[in-house]
Formats: C-alpha cells, structure tokens, sequence
C-alpha cells in the first residue's frame, strides 16, 4: 500500500530525513525481517516523491502478521526507529 502526501519531498531537508527513515528502518527491522526472508517472506520501505511505498510479499500463512508486525513498527513514535543517541 502507499501513503500519499505531499509532505515528503517538500523541502531538501524533509526529503533527506525522510531518505534516513527509511534507512533507520530498515536497519531496525532487519533481524525480524531476516528471520521473515528464510521463511519466504519480504516487505520494503520506499520513499518516493508522492509519499511512502509499502510492500509486502510472500506465500506463507503469516504474510497478514508479518505485515501487521512491520507496519506496527513503522508507526511508532519516530523515536522508536531512529538509532538511540549515545
């Protein structure tokens, strides 16, 4: 599915952070998603000019939880994708 909005290529700067989520992302959801790839499972993240893409893909029963877990994920607070600051 794809969330349209205007917002995220704005501005250089909202273009460029939106760029980061999508790295922080999926850099926090890699080990889930690993354990999802070896069962035939995969999704991604992309940031694009009218908003953010999410796909999800897969033949296996636990497609529906995968993706309900992923987008949780994606929802939280930004705070919760971002790396912690050390």
């Amino acid at each position: 599915f794809q969330l349209l909005t205007s917002e995220v290529y704005s501005s250089p700067k909202s273009a460029v952070l939106a760029s980061l989520y999508q790295v922080c992302a999926a850099d926090r959801l890699q080990e889930y998603a690993y354990d999802a790839m070896l069962a035939g499972l995969s999704y991604d993240v992309q940031v694009l000019p009218r908003g953010v893409r999410l796909t999800f893909g897969g033949y296996n029963d636990k497609l529906l939880d995968f993706a309900t877990y992923v987008s949780a994920k994606l929802s939280q607070d930004i705070s919760a994708v971002l790396p912690e600051n050390e």
